[in-house]
């Protein structure tokens, strides 16, 4: 009986740990979030002690960024969220920027909202290192909470461009993204993440199919200008 109360007693506690780091919907829109950085109705900032806070979440449009965890990160990082693109198939992009001459991991959960069709079927990533010193890198890790049978990762990196995108199959509805940033000799000032979305078995707009591994900011013309001069 005691082993009983005690596998009990621990089933509570992980189901409250879960019910506790799960979204919440409907959740406050980025734009009215108290310390948001308003930029554009679709292109929202945040400083560090904003979004690194314990609880910090907000919506943008149909999607929904929660759970971050620093990892470490240097405490002038600051976290930009666009949205780009058209109707159905939106481009979310997230972007990490600072200065980043040292090691450290960012974790963050995307979920969708319950009330959309759309699911996420690609994920990117790209750098940027105007330095031109080193070798900068970022590895990109989604882990697909829901209906969770998919695990992918990619390589951004200075010498080597952009990621391959990661094509999430089956479609998820939330991913848990860990960003592993490793200067190698440099200090990139930013590095970025887009999710593309779509109705399944509907087919992206060829604009937004144009997007994926782009990354934030142009970020794939400075990589190949880079190499166009080196």
């Amino acid at each position: 009986m005691r082993h009983l109360s005690l596998l009990v007693a621990g089933l509570i506690i992980v189901c409250v740990g879960q019910l506790t780091a799960a979204p919440v919907f409907p959740a406050t829109q980025c734009t009215a979030v108290p310390g948001a950085i308003v930029l554009a109705p679709t292109d929202v900032m945040f400083s560090f002690p904003v979004w690194a806070s314990p609880g910090f979440q907000c919506q943008q449009d149909d999607k929904l960024f929660s759970d971050f965890s620093a990892g470490g990160a240097p405490t002038d990082v600051t976290v930009r969220l666009t949205l780009q693109g058209t109707a159905p198939n939106f481009v979310d992009t997230i972007n990490f920027a600072g200065n980043l001459s040292t090691a450290f991991t960012i974790s963050y959960t995307i979920t969708v909202a319950p009330t959309s069709l759309e699911r996420i079927f690609q994920a990117a990533a790209d750098l940027s290192n105007p330095g031109h010193a080193g070798n900068p890198s970022v590895t990109k890790t989604v882990v697909e909470l829901s209906p969770g049978v998919f695990t992918g990762s990619t390589t951004a990196s200075y010498l080597g461009g952009g990621g391959t995108p990661i094509s999430v199959a089956p479609t998820a509805t939330s991913l848990r993204v860990t960003d592993a940033y490793t200067p190698n000799g440099g200090a990139a000032t930013q590095f970025g993440n887009s999710f593309f979305q779509a109705v399944p078995g509907s087919v992206p707009e060829p604009a937004t199919t144009a997007l994926c591994g782009a990354g934030l900011f142009a970020l794939g013309f400075i990589s190949r200008r880079r190499r166009t001069n080196s």
